[in-house]
């Protein structure tokens, strides 16, 4: 139909979409691919579509997205098939003669060998392709197909240039498909994929879609309040009005390009540079200009609007087309540098002085695989053309830009799937794609349990755990696991558990007193069944979703599932990830506050550290933490040396000119060594009769000689921790080995999971465990890209043991701004609501202790039965809310002053007269 069709007889093009989009689908999924890929193989579908003259955009996106899912790999033993073959029918044909003689590298080579084919007769040729099987004698294809069938068969396609991580203008500005080709066109995350291949690029066209949409109506904004204007007597392009995220640009370059790395087409890297001049901005904005730091995006425009026309648009949403037309070109680059009129780099240190020039020099690298496509594929302008066309610079807010850091790091995880080093565990990955058993990766299952038996690290099935102080008495400790006997032993305000493998039915609990007491602000919350179901979960290896109706208390069970795996498992390292800074930030201050866990083995990655509200003497930035143990350490060394002096060893003489220790980390282990440890074991020798050996020193606790020599040895094991910090002296290499081998809870969001993966892999940054916090609201690869951010072990497979997601499916999804790719897209669905889909075991939180019972009744029902917890039906609960006669109320609110619910801005939607009302009842 697509390749003959009838005379004068158009294809049926929305037709041939949807055959297309249907063949997609079942290749897609892995239940029908199995019957599907042998069956459109065997109808030589891609290679008549790559020989077909598509003239619809939409058959073009079609035939791009079946393209990995029906080629197969070209190998030697094809290619020696196809010299056979040729060698066996040459007789008189030179051409097949040619061919059997040819190197092998020749014939995969499509030039060489479409070359030779192309010699042939129609009869010759269809001969050839009947005796190797590429078509069957009923099929009568036209001679550009058969040619086609013998490239596509043997000739590997070239190595695909990486994907451009920015848009140009023809891809921004393009007029978006009819609303019937829209559903057939869009990428679609279903449930289940194919490969990591097929789940990575469909990720990417997606996330790639609904970023472009936020960066096409920031550039028609930026264009609309700058009104470029073409002057009509000389043709020049001015700015004549004003936005403080666009500057005009005095000149633009490409000023080098580096060779191209072996099996790439591409240059290895584009530097670039733009001038501005910001004399016509205040102080504030030109500072948000010199601001722009390394990996900043900025956007480089070219406006061109027609003679005497004053280029202005209707508003942000509703730009028009004829705005879009006069921007002719769209290049996306990151900052490397800026630099004063001077050539003085301009940092956050060493800021432009006052009265400075004015002028910036922002030194840029432009995108590699943009720059092959402008001036290797398509060599319609030179470097210098196009650059210089450039007038206008535009930059955004920081966090808009970050979409640059997902799609790069997409683009790297496929990269390492086709180099096999994608480090994906072994026991997530078939359950992940959606095709696994679902089963397998609950903790409970053979399969993890064998895992928990051959893996170090692990506890053995019967091993006790640690449950923290879970439980407020021994009854409560029962009433959590109804139906089971508990044996309890010991004392103290600690549980550690131990299941009998052998009789679920047994368990066995030992109290006892931790060495590090929690914080007594922080009370300990009465946990329920449930909650404790949901932490002995996250502390066992394997997969574990906790669904946290409103009021549930997820947070709180997600802080001590962190502590109790901190200290069951003290060796290892946790990643903790939250959708937003202020969740991420609630997590951990409920961890520090309840003091389970040293502040030195906590770190929070990205800005939002700034926003934390927690005691501490320094920050919990990485330079902070370096800041922290180097103070800690000075303390720990004074500690040495008053008990050094106490035993007659030194003297205050030997003291530093203010007072500090004469002791290094490296002498304070030699003096533990030849001084501590020798009266230690004199004194246990002689039976711990006589003089305790450090009666002198008073910077002991109260308690049992034991206890003493306990706190002893932690000194100095500590001070054995900051012996590396003594030994670098750069602030990049200690918060390097921080980050490598001492931080022990590291924090984070999604977004910056992405910005940071690339140097976690340099320092080879290895954890066992993951936390996920909001994980419903998260897009799908935004909670697949936490899980990545290490290499491949020694031993092939990952070191990741355990995934806990935290989050409630039944609210809000994530947030897609561009419906259509939601609707037709399937883009809000989240990795925590998918698996929940195919039937992976999860745990619902079934108490609440936020609302009113009869409030919770409103939404209760979606949860399968939501209780309340008792408090929720005494004390502050049992009055009346002020201004109210019932509980709850709905109220219709008249339009105030004319005006109902209206959007000043897209996506933020308000309503003057509902604020008006909540206020006035309150007063």
């Amino acid at each position: 139909m697509l390749l003959s069709p009838s005379p004068g007889e158009a294809p049926d093009v929305l037709f041939a979409c949807a055959h297309l989009s249907l063949c997609a689908d079942l290749l897609a999924a892995p239940a029908t691919r199995k019957v599907a890929l042998p069956y459109l193989s065997a109808c030589n579908l891609l290679p008549l579509l790559e020989a077909a003259q598509l003239a619809a955009p939409a058959l073009e996106t079609l035939k791009a997205r079946l393209g990995p899912l029906l080629r197969e790999e070209v190998t030697d033993r094809d290619t020696a098939s196809l010299q056979r073959r040729c060698h066996q029918l040459g007789g008189g044909e030179a051409v097949l003669r040619n061919v059997s003689m040819a190197a092998a590298s020749d014939v995969q080579n499509p030039a060489y060998l479409g070359a030779e084919l192309g010699k042939l007769s129609d009869g010759a040729l269809l001969s050839l392709a009947t005796s190797l099987r590429l078509t069957a004698p009923p099929q009568a294809y036209p001679r550009p197909a058969l040619l086609a069938l013998f490239l596509h068969r043997y000739c590997p396609p070239p190595p695909p240039l990486p994907p451009s991580l920015f848009s140009t203008e023809a891809a921004l500005f393009a007029p978006p498909p009819s609303p019937q080709f829209l559903p057939l066109t869009t990428p679609y995350l279903s449930t289940q994929f194919p490969s990591y291949r097929h789940y990575l690029s469909s990720s990417f066209l997606l996330y790639q879609a609904e970023a472009n949409d936020n960066v096409r109506s920031d550039l028609l904004d930026a264009a609309r309040r700058c009104a470029h204007r073409r002057d009509p007597a000389t043709g020049a392009v001015s700015k004549t009005g004003w936005s403080r995220f666009a500057t005009d640009a005095l000149g633009c370059a490409a000023t080098r390009a580096g060779k191209a790395k072996i099996g790439t087409r591409h240059a290895s890297y584009v530097e670039g540079s733009v001038e501005v001049d910001l004399a016509s901005y205040a102080g504030h904005i030109r500072a948000e200009w010199d601001a722009l730091q390394e990996n900043d995006v900025v956007f480089l425009l070219s406006i061109a609007p027609k003679e005497g026309e004053v280029v202005k648009g209707k508003g942000r949403e509703e730009a028009s087309a004829a705005l879009a037309e006069t921007i002719k070109l769209v290049r996306g680059a990151t900052v490397k540098a800026v630099h004063d009129g001077d050539g003085n780099e301009i940092t956050q240190d060493s800021p432009s002085p006052a009265g400075a020039s004015s002028r910036r020099v922002i030194s840029l690298l432009l995108d590699p695989v943009q720059y092959h496509n402008d001036f290797v594929v398509n060599r319609d302008r030179t470097p210098e053309e196009l650059y210089s066309s450039v007038n206008l610079v535009v930059r955004r807010d920081a966090r808009e830009n970050n979409f640059k850091a997902v799609l790069e790091t997409i683009s790297s995880l496929s990269t390492e799937h086709a180099a096999n080093t994608l480090a994906v565990p072994d026991w997530l990955s078939d359950v992940v794609l959606g095709y696994g058993d679902v089963d397998s990766v609950h903790y409970d299952s053979k399969k993890m349990r064998r895992f928990a038996e051959t893996t170090p690290g692990l506890p053995k099935p019967g091993q006790p755990m640690d449950f923290g102080d879970a439980f407020n008495d021994d009854a409560h400790l029962r009433d959590s696991f109804p139906g089971q006997k508990v044996a309890i032993g010991g004392e103290g305000d600690f549980v550690k558990l131990a299941f009998d493998p052998s009789d679920s039915a047994k368990i066995s609990a030992t109290r006892y007193v931790p060495k590090k007491l929690p914080n007594p602000v922080a009370t300990p919350l009465k946990f329920t069944p449930t909650q404790v179901a949901a932490v002995k979960s996250c502390l066992h290896p394997g997969l574990s979703l906790i669904v946290g109706p409103p009021g549930t208390g997820k947070t709180d069970v997600a802080t001590h599932v962190i502590s109790c795996l901190h200290r069951t498992y003290p060796t290892q390292r946790i990643v903790v990830i939250a959708h937003s800074n202020a969740a991420l930030n609630d997590l951990f201050e409920k961890i520090s506050a309840r003091g389970y866990v040293d502040e030195r083995y906590m770190i929070r990655l990205g800005s939002g550290e700034r926003d934390l509200n927690v005691e501490s003497t320094h920050d919990f930035s990485k330079r902070g933490r370096v800041n922290y143990t180097l103070a800690k350490r000075e303390q720990q060394l004074k500690v040495v040396q008053e008990l050094s002096e106490s035993l007659g060893v030194s003297t205050a003489a030997e003291r530093g000119p203010n007072g500090e220790s004469s002791y290094t980390c490296e002498t304070a282990m030699l003096f533990y060594k030849h001084h501590v440890v020798s009266r230690i074991q004199i004194y246990e020798r002689n039976g711990a009769t006589g003089d305790f050996p450090f009666a002198a020193f008073g910077g002991l606790k109260a308690g049992s000689d034991r206890a003493k020599f306990e706190e002893l040895k932690e000194l100095f094991d500590e001070l054995e921790d900051f012996r590396s910090f003594e030994l670098m002296r750069s602030m990049s290499k200690r918060t390097d080995y921080l980050m490598a081998k001492q931080a022990k809870i590291v924090a984070m969001t999604c977004t910056h999971a992405a910005l940071v993966r690339s140097r976690l892999l340099e320092l080879d940054f290895k954890f066992d465990s993951v936390i996920i916090e909001e994980a419903g609201q998260m897009l799908d690869i935004e909670s697949f890209i936490p899980l990545m951010l290490q290499n491949k072990s020694e031993n092939g497979g990952s070191r990741l043991k355990r995934v806990c997601m935290f989050g409630d499916h039944n609210q809000l999804p994530p947030i897609i701004k561009n419906r259509d790719l939601a609707r037709h897209g399937n883009f809000d669905q989240s990795l925590f609501t998918r698996l929940i889909r195919l039937g992976v075991k999860h745990l619902t939180l079934d108490a609440q202790g936020r609302a009113r019972e009869d409030i919770a009744a409103l939404y209760g029902w979606r949860y399968g039965g939501l209780g309340s917890l008792p408090h929720t039906g005494e004390g502050r609960f049992l009055k009346a809310n002020a201004g109210f006669a019932k509980p709850f109320q709905f109220v219709n609110v008249d339009n105030y002053e004319g005006r109902g619910e209206n959007a000043p801005t897209p996506f933020y939607i308000q309503n003057l007269g509902e604020a008006e009302y909540v206020v006035a009842v309150y007063q």
